[in-house]
């Protein structure tokens, strides 16, 4: 909030009472990131940050209004679904929290590769206080937390829960990989009267845009993403192999593994130091030098064979 003094929360008490004048900022800390290892390690109590207005689309003002032609009784408030993955979790607490405070029978997925389940005290919070609410966390490694079966987003987990779908509004936050998953997952829903779930659905896209899918749920690779394979050797571990693709789901697909979180360009755990070769930011289309530098596997793709410090 510009010019204001920023509350903190440390420990929120979930209420239905009318709105509170503090406010919870959400840090997510990051092994090499500056801002928020000095707002969490150095700053000082009562110290005042000045910060500019929130800004953004991702916000639940977007269901009050985009379902209602809809709607036959207006009055009746639409379900609410929020599908998290990852860090994608962040922005969920105040809009759940805020939905929840104005009626909406509230549904919330949170796929995570982690054991770590993030605000799991505010969740169960939330669900001590209102029945409408429903929690399902999903380690995607542990089969015992798998929605109806399925390891990843499917139609089946979207069906398995109790929700009249055709008229529930979903907000997505994740990666380009959990996004995509929910789009071919709603083509496989049919609704009536010629309705598309995936008309439904607000994203909240930090990175390169969402893939576009064609009618039959099919996706449509985007022309950035389409180059010629170059190999990629990784010194450290003495393998090499073609990509063409990102340097991260090429090594994936060369089954070593990497550390990352948001596969988007923003937590910077994926980053590594390239010793030779050029590549090119998805994102920002800009291309790199052939010489030593610090890159992001998730958001670079090979324009030459490549040597990465790994």
């Amino acid at each position: 909030m510009a010019n204001q003094p920023l509350w903190w929360q440390d420990d929120a008490v979930i209420t239905k009472s009318a709105k509170s004048q503090r406010h919870t900022v959400t840090i997510a800390v990051k092994p090499q990131g500056l801002v928020s290892d000095y707002l969490t390690k150095q700053l000082s109590l009562s110290n005042i940050v000045d910060t500019s207005m929130p800004l953004g689309h991702f916000t639940l003002a977007q269901a009050k209004t985009s379902l209602d032609n809809r709607e036959p009784d207006n009055q009746k408030l639409h379900p609410l679904l929020f599908v998290a993955g990852g860090s994608g979790i962040t922005p969920m607490l105040g809009l759940v929290t805020q939905a929840l405070a104005d009626g909406h029978q509230v549904a919330l997925l949170h796929y995570n590769r982690t054991k770590l389940a993030q605000f799991q005290h505010q969740w169960q919070q939330l669900s001590d206080i209102y029945p409408a609410f429903s929690y399902h966390f999903i380690h995607t490694d542990n089969p015992a937390t798998y929605l109806a079966g399925e390891r990843y987003l499917s139609a089946e987990g979207l069906l398995s829960l109790n929700l009249s779908l055709a008229d529930t509004q979903i907000f997505a936050c994740g990666s380009q990989a959990l996004l995509a998953g929910l789009y071919k997952a709603v083509s496989e829903i049919i609704l009536p009267k010629g309705n598309q779930l995936r008309d439904n659905i607000i994203i909240e896209n930090f990175g390169s845009a969402l893939p576009d899918f064609d009618s039959g749920g099919n996706q449509v690779l985007d022309n950035a993403l389409q180059t010629e394979s170059h190999t990629v050797y990784l010194r450290s571990r003495q393998r090499q192999f073609d990509s063409d693709t990102t340097l991260l789901v090429a090594v994936e697909n060369a089954n070593v593994r990497l550390a990352y979180t948001c596969r988007q360009g923003i937590c910077q755990l994926c980053r590594c130091n390239k010793v030779s070769g050029v590549v090119k930011n998805i994102q920002t289309g800009k291309i790199s030098s052939d010489g030593y530098e610090s890159i992001q596997t998730c958001i670079n793709i090979a324009m030459t064979d490549v040597v990465l410090d790994i």
